[in-house]
């Protein structure tokens, strides 16, 4: 896209002899349609209502670790399987509070959650989490009724992140508590 744009001046460089004012209009003009085009390229499918609970199943991309035991999971390339018509979110994030399967980032999971759209600011100019959502594409957030089930371990292409999980996981295990988190947090990102 950046390409295109630079083109794109250069040809209207060699047509327009220099003037500074038409210049820095056709500069914020280029700079409008870029953002207008990246808009375009995310567009975040995002559910509009809560959903009740219903069978989910995706690929686990990142777990992070939460106190008391409790974790929040992101899926990609998510499934609803004969539930949920309408739009339906790529990704979505899901806390887990109870049991299940040992999982690892790249396993296929199946988990019963309640799903709901990512909440906007709670007062005016606060923290606009809808908005910070859909440019993470994240589609809908929720919580697990049920404990996860592996459905397919991973295939091993995740290896970074699963990396990144395994120190993560480690370091929270030996340190514990606030110290831990902060260690974890500060080592894998």
């Amino acid at each position: 896209l950046g390409a295109l744009a630079g083109v794109l001046l250069w040809a209207v460089f060699r047509l327009i002899p220099p003037r500074p004012v038409l210049w820095l209009l056709i500069m914020a003009l280029i700079g409008v349609v870029a953002a207008g085009a990246e808009t375009l390229i995310k567009s975040t499918q995002m559910i509009t209502s809560e959903q009740s609970a219903m069978w989910v199943k995706g690929r686990l991309s990142q777990i992070e670790w939460r106190e008391g035991g409790a974790e929040r999971l992101t899926l990609i390339d998510v499934d609803y399987p004969g539930i949920y018509q309408g739009i339906q979110p790529d990704k979505i994030r899901i806390n887990l509070r109870t049991g299940g399967d040992i999982h690892q980032v790249g396993d296929y999971i199946r988990v019963r959650a309640v799903l709901m759209p990512p909440g906007g600011p709670v007062y005016p100019g606060g923290f606009d989490f809808a908005r910070h959502a859909w440019f993470q594409g994240l589609g809908a957030v929720g919580f697990a009724v049920t404990g996860l089930e592996v459905v397919e371990p991973g295939d091993g292409s995740q290896w970074v992140a699963k990396l990144r999980a395994d120190v993560a996981r480690t370091v929270r295990q030996e340190l514990g508590g606030q110290t831990g988190a902060v260690a974890s947090a500060l080592l894998t990102g």
